[in-house]
């Protein structure tokens, strides 16, 4: 299928505002775009179920792609095999989220068993097709030319400049990745 965009979200990282603030910025239309939402959902922020209860509704849409990040795997491993065993998981994030995850779970004591099942089911990575063909075997440069040509960038928190708003930091991304100021209004 030929999509209108690839778009690529990763490391939400429980900054669901901010999140959201860009997502309805970009104007996602399931028709015609894809979406990967790249893992990483949780942790560090303080709305990590709030992103990762909207990555489990986006999941269910058409032409889009959630994957597992390290975070979900390190809540997956806490939750099976117990502290003692995967407690990396609370030092790098997981308390925050584990508490909201708890608020969560008395509200809907099934909460973490979705969670879970959620988890589970992502995988780690989607292979991509281009013009039907499979892309394995691309090499960095490869993927560097059809970034360049194809794909727009959405940055992390620490990769906004504050005092820019969503469009000023996308042209500047667009700018430093060498796209022409006549053709950075269209992509």
């Amino acid at each position: 299928m030929e999509y209108r965009r690839i778009l690529a979200i990763g490391d939400m990282h429980g900054h669901f505002t901010r999140l959201l603030s860009l997502f309805h910025k970009i104007d996602f239309d399931p028709e015609q775009d894809f979406l990967i939402l790249l893992g990483d959902y949780i942790d560090r922020g303080n709305e990590n179920m709030r992103c990762f209860r909207w990555a489990m509704e986006m999941s269910e849409k058409k032409n889009v792609i959630a994957l597992r990040g390290n975070h979900e795997q390190m809540m997956l491993y806490y939750y099976m095999l117990g502290e003692e065993e995967a407690g990396i998981w609370l030092p790098n994030g997981g308390n925050h989220t584990k508490a909201e995850l708890e608020a969560w779970i008395r509200r809907d004591p099934d909460a973490l068993q979705k969670s879970l099942e959620f988890i589970a089911r992502r995988p780690f990575y989607h292979q991509m097709f281009i013009n039907g063909k499979e892309t394995s075997h691309y090499i960095e440069k490869d993927w560097e030319d059809y970034r360049r040509k194809n794909i727009g960038n959405i940055y992390q928190n620490f990769n906004l400049v504050n005092s820019y708003t969503v469009y000023q930091n996308i042209d500047l991304a667009l700018s430093l990745n060498g796209v022409k100021c006549r053709d950075r209004k269209d992509r």
